[in-house]
């Protein structure tokens, strides 16, 4: 046998494709299916307490498991295969509001087609094709997030001799963005304290959390940075107001949805360095990173791409698994989700 390969075809969350092969001589089989499956993982492991074993927690949903039978009725029939190339169609309808392809090292969601030929008195022959199912998060269905964004923070030194407050106000215009939008960011600063503020930093953070059901309920956080940059600070008794234009990175978003064992999310931070041994003062203004941009009034809308991001690592600094898929497609639909898939 030379192989077992897909040919994918697709069309809005319909998955179209072909078992092909090739025989160089006759077999007997007992049937050709193809299996469906879609499942989230957690798992990652935490210190015992003293002289205890460490504690590996871990969950797991299942999205759908399916298998659809092209040639044969299983154990009980047997078909001869004469030599030459076989193919084999099939047809899949994706189940709606699934969460994004998504894989870190504590954690993976992930989604696969496999065609078997179950051979009689022998081991079966498989071949597995991966689907990346990118889930796009529409910003306007997103309740608050047309609203301006705005938080004030304020900050008392008090080393050595009492000295006035810092404070820092931010404002943007929305809390909504996609990949590679501009945010205004409008900033004011109060420095009526005797110590100078050395920079002026911006961040883009994210947090992802993985949940864990056995052996009892727990959560994991990691926390990355997804953009940062700085700017000169200002000395003691002044005030600065400046208008910063902050780029989100062309990234991966992530879509968690209808998924217990992953959340996510995303801040703003303007960050004040104070000169001496003061913490720093932070301001942070939760914002949501989505696929759809905000239609506002007298703007534009923004196109984005579904696909922005695919060739990057994920935020949390894992690469995917090397392998020699290559692509002949993709295919998306605006309305549920969208997918591209590799085949092999």
């Amino acid at each position: 046998m030379s192989g077992l390969t897909y040919i994918k075809r697709g069309l809005f969350q319909t998955i179209r494709g072909k078992v092909h092969f090739k025989l160089h001589t006759s077999k007997i089989i007992r049937g050709i299916y193809v299996k469906f499956r879609g499942i989230a993982r957690t798992q990652w492991d935490e210190q015992g307490k003293k002289n205890e074993p460490n504690i590996r927690y871990h969950g797991e949903h299942k999205y759908f498991t399916e298998a659809l039978n092209l040639v044969g009725e299983g154990m009980d029939n047997s078909v001869e295969l004469l030599p030459g190339e076989h193919n084999y169609k099939f047809a899949y309808v994706l189940p709606v509001g699934l969460p994004t392809s998504f894989k870190s090292p504590h954690g993976n969601i992930t989604y696969s087609v496999t065609g078997v030929i179950d051979v009689s008195w022998d081991f079966n022959l498989e071949a597995e094709a991966k689907l990346v199912v990118v889930s796009p998060i529409n910003l306007n269905k997103r309740a608050g997030l047309k609203r301006p964004g705005y938080v004030k923070a304020t900050k008392h030194l008090w080393w050595l001799c009492p000295s006035g407050p810092i404070t820092i106000e931010v404002n943007i215009p929305k809390t909504g963005y996609v990949s590679s939008e501009i945010i205004h960011v409008i900033t004011e600063i109060r420095n009526q304290s005797n110590a100078r503020i050395t920079m002026i930093e911006y961040r883009i953070d994210q947090k992802i959390a993985y949940y864990a059901e056995y052996p009892r309920r727990n959560v994991k956080e990691l926390a990355s940075s997804l953009y940062t940059t700085h700017f000169p600070g200002t000395p003691a008794y002044t005030i600065k107001h400046s208008d910063e234009f902050i780029k989100i990175p062309d990234m991966i978003v992530v879509n968690f949805s209808n998924c217990d064992l992953f959340d996510v999310q995303q801040n703003l931070k303007v960050i004040l360095h104070i000169q001496g041994f003061h913490t720093n003062l932070t301001a942070k203004i939760p914002i949501k990173l989505g696929h759809i941009s905000i239609t506002l009034e007298n703007t534009s809308r923004i196109p984005v791409s579904m696909t922005a991001g695919l060739n990057t690592p994920y935020p949390c600094g894992t690469e995917e698994r090397a392998s020699n898929l290559h692509v002949l497609g993709r295919v998306y639909s605006e309305e549920r989700y969208r997918y591209g898939w590799w085949l092999q």
